[in-house]
């Protein structure tokens, strides 16, 4: 108390659960989450747009770093277990909504919708290979993707899970309604489970009964070719300015096709190098 009488606003670390009742105590007090869980972003968001005297929140982490190796890892392994960390070949945390050249991960669209930056989301989760399970550390995400494309799972049961803010949600399969769930008080999470079949997934927000917002992912097609994506056009003769090339194996569509297994090797020509 003493220390934080010093400070306009008190930074709390994995603490949410103390929010109210410190608030009781220090009624002047200013907090705002300096550091918080990864899977508890919708109930630490929910107290900061409650509760005057709680200014934000920050996620650990917005963007991932070399540096405590691994500790947001989700992993198949044969037994349930605590890890804090798995060792090489490990290199980053893994625990940013961001990946280290600048792509979303899984969990970042989740929270587009617990910020209400977006209406809806929704992912496909990694189907547990037989005989394991699934360990999901404490900054750590499940594993799913944003994806209808799994070759191998012709017929077998998968897991789809729709964010929404809406009342309710409807998911079709190819124009066809698979189901149709309301949003829990203190979720905005649906899950739905449909044998697989490949086509068009749409997920749909229904407010008052009636469509509003929705989302949709395809089938890939057959990989046919290659295409580099460069996130700039110009940097600076310099070895602290980097280009990323981020190279996408597409159908005849333009779809990306995420399961293709392709070699590719990399040559470049003129004055910069390959870091």
């Amino acid at each position: 108390a003493a220390a934080f009488a010093q400070l306009d606003i008190a930074g709390y670390n994995y603490m949410s659960e103390k929010y109210e009742s410190d608030h009781q105590k220090f009624p002047g007090r200013i907090i705002v989450g300096t550091e918080t869980y990864p899977q508890a972003a919708l109930e630490n968001w929910e107290m900061a747009e409650k509760l005057p005297y709680v200014l934000g929140d920050f996620v650990w982490t917005g963007v991932d770093y070399l540096g405590e190796a691994s500790i947001g890892h989700s992993v198949f392994e044969s037994s349930k277990k605590y890890q804090f960390s798995l060792g090489w070949p490990w290199y980053n945390a893994w625990c940013g909504d961001i990946d280290l050249t600048g792509n979303k991960k899984p969990q970042s669209y989740y929270r587009d919708v617990v910020w209400r930056i977006k209406p809806i989301a929704m992912a496909v989760r990694v189907p547990t290979p037989g005989g394991l399970v699934e360990n999901v550390s404490g900054w750590g995400w499940p594993q799913e993707m944003q994806s209808w494309t799994w070759p191998d799972m012709e017929g077998k049961e998968m897991e789809v899970h729709v964010y929404s803010r809406a009342a309710a949600v409807r998911l079709m399969l190819n124009g066809k309604t698979v189901g149709e769930q309301k949003i829990a008080a203190g979720s905005i999470s649906a899950v739905f489970k449909l044998p697989y079949a490949p086509g068009t997934l749409t997920a749909v927000n229904l407010d008052g009964g009636k469509p509003t917002a929705n989302i949709a992912i395809e089938t890939a097609g057959k990989a046919t070719r290659i295409v580099l994506k460069a996130d700039r056009r110009n940097i600076k003769a310099s070895r602290n300015d980097l280009c990323y090339v981020q190279v996408e194996v597409q159908d005849e569509e333009g779809r990306v096709a995420p399961m293709a297994a392709i070699p590719i090797s990399f040559s470049i020509s003129g004055p910069g190098e390959l870091a």
